[in-house]
């Protein structure tokens, strides 16, 4: 019995080592997840998510819209497109060559009902 224990811990062992990555592979990086909050919210709403996903290496931006959480902007005035544009700013202001958008209520019918969708990131 204590032979075939041996044997198996042998295997488990060879096993973790043959499925660890090697240390000369290139680490794939990550895409860079851009979070906006819906109306009458903030930031603060995506702040588990924005743990979560930061816990797993990625790169998160969470996006304040105007007139919300702590933003002082007027709201009057304000359109989606004004929305969406401050949006695609961020989204452009990333070095990242993946972008991910993730939005809630407002900040997906930005992009579902807009006029002018976004442009794909491609890798450069």
């Amino acid at each position: 019995m204590r032979k075939m224990m041996y044997a198996l811990l042998a295997v488990a062992t060879t096993t973790a080592i043959a499925c660890k990555k090697s240390d000369t592979e290139p680490e794939k990086k990550k895409a860079t997840v851009v979070l906006v909050h819906g109306a009458w919210q903030g930031p603060y709403t995506w702040v588990p998510v924005v743990n979560k996903l930061q816990q797993q290496g990625y790169t998160v931006v969470n996006v304040e819209l105007l007139a919300h959480g702590k933003d002082q902007t007027a709201a009057a005035g304000l359109t989606m497109n004004r929305y969406r544009d401050q949006v695609l700013a961020t989204i452009n202001a990333q070095p990242a060559d993946q972008v991910v958008l993730v939005g809630h209520s407002l900040g997906e019918l930005l992009f579902q009902r807009s006029p002018k969708p976004p442009l794909p990131r491609l890798p450069s």
